[in-house]
């Protein structure tokens, strides 16, 4: 065996903390690489900031000023360590929040068709922590 073939093995499993490795590589194909990473940074920074904007809007019914906060705390210490997987996954579970709050007059059995077959696994790929969150709203 050449190299650390002896102590490495390729398995083929879905992991967590995963978002970036299926998004970015994709995106690859069509622009240049530091443009696709660019682009999903983006798309991190709206997640984050349209999860948060939707979720106001459901909880309180109305559009608020309040919600436009979250803008300040995209550039965080998370951030700068480049947990950006994390980030994607919070701003995942936050528009999945805010679909299971806006999905509540709706008979039960759609809000759970939405949410447990879309929304679980769609958040087990960014980061579990972020699917753990989601586990753990309130009637979720």
């Amino acid at each position: 065996m050449e190299g650390g073939n002896a102590f490495y093995t390729v398995r083929w499993e879905p992991l967590p903390n995963l978002a970036q490795d299926l998004i970015v590589p994709p995106l690859a194909v069509l622009m240049p690489l530091a443009l696709a990473s660019k682009l999903f940074l983006v798309m991190v920074f709206g997640l984050i900031a349209g999860g948060a904007i939707w979720l106001n809007r459901v909880a309180t019914g109305a559009w608020r000023v309040w919600p436009l906060l979250a803008f300040l705390l995209l550039y965080n210490r998370i951030f700068l360590w480049g947990f950006v997987n994390y980030l994607f996954g919070i701003g995942v579970a936050l528009g999945g929040i805010a679909l299971w709050l806006s999905l509540e007059p709706r008979r039960s059995w759609v809000r759970v068709l939405a949410l447990v077959g879309c929304g679980a696994p769609l958040l087990f790929q960014p980061h579990c922590r972020s699917w753990v969150l989601r586990a753990g709203y309130p009637g979720g």
